[in-house]
């Protein structure tokens, strides 16, 4: 490790840029200096943290070590940061020392120079995939950015839309950059989801996460913007994208680090992971952002009051009336608990679902089409709510759209209660049904305490918490 200290001249630039935004970090806590001070020695930073990483991207380039399709990659990378590196110069000339508006020219420059780091990045070499495989990484490709594109969509695009008397040229550019961060991690998921070099994996993850933080800085700054903020004066978004600048030095000298002079020019790429959680967490922010979207539009469309339903007698027989002395939801909800015990136990889809849900590799290989096991349960579970939606409007006599907010972790905290492992491969729908009568009786008593709604929440946090502790003891 010291010989490489003493040999590799990239990790002290990269020591440099660390310690030039911790000295910053510091000075943002402190509050040193005056604010025209600080603006100026905020511009006249970013010129070594542009620079550093230019010049780390472009010794990648020429290391001969590393397949040509990755020095290929890190020289538009390169070429990239180059342009950032000229636009970072032409805001601290006109901005911070003549205290005059950049031209936009030095944006365009800033932008081109984006695009042509995205072009760097989808050279990226990977591995060759089949056509089905090729269908999934665009799926989990088109996952991630449209789960992205919710949120630019949420807090820059929509509220763009809606100033009053905006500047066309304050628009654009505070809906440009946080597009054009949208663009670079398209291609750093794509360059990751396809399979990339063992050597450039860390690499690309450290610029993901330098994506990461500009995505960010960007969207707050374009908000501000929008909302007649200054954006020099938001100091934190410049420790964000200063921290993303220091990512990338730290990228491309981690790409020289790997690069060893055995590697031969057609390196063997690393397969990429039966698992990956990027396009599932995606998916799970992406949901949490269309449920707002959903409800926003549902109280619009409702003009945010509950709609009657009591000219429809069937609904309200569905969800008040009795068969028997029993009410009809009750004997609804034995009647689906009966069909799942069937359909999980007795059948062949039931086992199929099991093997699916414990190892899906395998069960592929064991000749079961997961993808439609895991769209047919899919199916079943928009079934089960749709089922539950007409028997709650029929109880109510109305429909609304805050009703049932947040009822999804009610069940998933009975599902748990009741056996089933979170982690797949092992359900009993005897085990939900308890775990949904435990769930209801102790809610239940604890409105009849009149315990207040966010101790309620705390309780069903910790039963949640518990019961997942005791499956990973298990």
């Amino acid at each position: 490790m010291g010989g490489r200290w003493r040999r590799d001249w990239g990790v002290a630039v990269a020591v440099l840029l660390t310690l030039l935004v911790a000295a910053y970090g510091v000075g943002f806590v402190l509050g040193w200096g005056g604010a025209d001070a600080r603006a100026k020695l905020t511009y006249a930073l970013y010129l070594p943290l542009t620079f550093g990483p230019m010049v780390l991207a472009w010794r990648v380039a020429g290391r001969r070590s590393l397949p040509l399709a990755t020095r290929r990659a890190w020289r538009r990378v390169g070429v990239g940061l180059a342009g950032w590196f000229l636009a970072n110069v032409g805001w601290l000339w006109f901005e911070a020392l003549r205290g005059v508006e950049t031209p936009v020219v030095f944006d365009v420059v800033y932008l081109a120079g984006a695009g042509v780091m995205l072009v760097g990045l989808l050279a990226f070499p990977g591995r060759r995939r089949s056509r089905q495989e090729q269908v999934r990484l665009a799926l989990d490709i088109g996952v991630v950015v449209a789960a992205a594109f919710v949120v630019v969509w949420y807090l820059v695009l929509g509220p763009a839309t809606k100033v009053e008397d905006p500047e066309w040229m304050t628009v654009v550019l505070s809906v440009a950059y946080p597009v054009t961060d949208l663009v670079l991690v398209f291609g750093i998921v794509t360059a990751m989801l396809r399979g990339a070099p063992a050597s450039s994996t860390g690499s690309l993850q450290l610029l993901l996460l330098g994506i990461g933080a500009y995505v960010i800085a960007d969207v707050a700054d374009g908000y501000m913007n929008l909302h007649g903020g200054e954006a020099v004066n938001l100091r934190w978004t410049h420790l964000l994208w200063l921290g993303g600048l220091l990512l990338f030095a730290v990228a491309a000298d981690g790409q020289w680090a790997h690069a060893t002079e055995e590697e031969a020019a057609e390196e063997p790429v690393r397969a990429r992971r039966a698992f990956s959680a990027l396009p599932y967490l995606a998916v799970a922010g992406g949901y949490g952002l269309l449920l707002i979207v959903a409800r926003g539009l549902a109280l619009w469309m409702s003009d945010k009051t509950p709609i009657s339903l009591i000219q429809l007698d069937i609904l309200q027989r569905i969800g008040s009336g009795k068969v028997l002395g029993v009410p009809v939801p009750a004997l609804v909800f034995l009647a689906v608990t009966v069909a799942g015990w069937v359909l999980l136990n007795r059948t062949t889809f039931g086992r199929h679902t099991i093997a699916v849900g414990g190892n899906r590799s395998a069960a592929r290989i064991a000749g079961i089409r997961s993808s439609r096991v895991v769209f047919a349960v899919y199916a079943l579970t928009g079934l089960c709510v749709g089922i539950s939606a007409i028997l709650l409007s029929g109880r109510l006599a109305s429909a609304s759209p805050v009703v049932g907010n947040l009822v999804e972790l009610d069940a998933i905290a009975a599902v748990v209660i009741g056996g089933t492992a979170l982690t797949g491969g092992k359900a009993t729908v005897t085990g939900t049904f308890f775990g949904v009568i435990t769930f209801a009786l102790i809610f239940n008593l604890l409105n009849l305490l009149n315990m207040p709604s966010e101790i309620q929440g705390i309780v069903k946090g910790v039963l949640i918490l518990a019961a997942v502790a005791l499956q990973r003891r298990d």
